[in-house]
């Protein structure tokens, strides 16, 4: 005589009384290890002393008023969230204007206020104002979007944008280029 083999299946019920206690236990181990990484490092998720915040607009930007070292270097950004001095929008009269996008080449990742070629350019007695506007991690689309959205407001003469062509053009030289328009 054969015996049938008996269902091994547990109830609905019981799996899903296991499902809701291992998801329930699983959520309070990562809420606790949120809650010590927030007391060990406030800030860590949202940055409070880094150099970049949420964008909607870019996904993200420079943090505004930010004063760090970055790459061993003092690093600051403006009230108005782009390295160097502030330029106001271009009204009425107004000297030579040029904008410069890029990536972290451009922003000057690594080396201190005053040396990048952008505040260079601005700091020198020819009658150009330089705006800043790169952003270290940026593409050509974010850069698009940054000219459109702030760099134009300044009315520039001449836009320079500069691209690293390792990252964005995934070559392996290790020059960086420069394209003025």
């Amino acid at each position: 005589m054969s015996r049938q083999p008996q269902s091994r299946v547990r109830p609905t019920a019981i799996n899903l009384l296991l499902t809701s206690t291992s998801v329930l236990l699983l959520g309070c181990a990562l809420f606790g290890a949120e809650l010590a990484l927030r007391f060990w490092s406030p800030g860590y998720l949202v940055r409070e002393r880094g150099l970049h915040v949420y964008s909607p607009d870019y996904g993200w930007a420079l943090r505004p008023s930010v004063s760090l070292v970055l790459e061993g270097a003092h690093t600051s950004v403006n009230a108005q969230g782009y390295r160097g001095r502030i330029v106001p929008p271009a009204e009425g009269e107004r000297g030579r204007r040029a904008v410069v996008l890029g990536d972290s080449i451009a922003f000057g990742n690594g080396v201190g206020d005053g040396v990048p070629f952008a505040w260079q350019l601005d700091s020198r007695p020819n009658g150009l104002s330089v705006v800043n506007l790169a952003v270290p991690g940026y593409g050509m689309a974010q850069e698009m979007l940054k000219l459109e959205k702030e760099g134009l407001s300044h009315r520039p003469d001449v836009v320079v944008l500069c691209f690293c062509q390792a990252n964005d053009f995934g070559t392996r030289l290790r020059r960086a280029s420069c394209t003025t328009t």
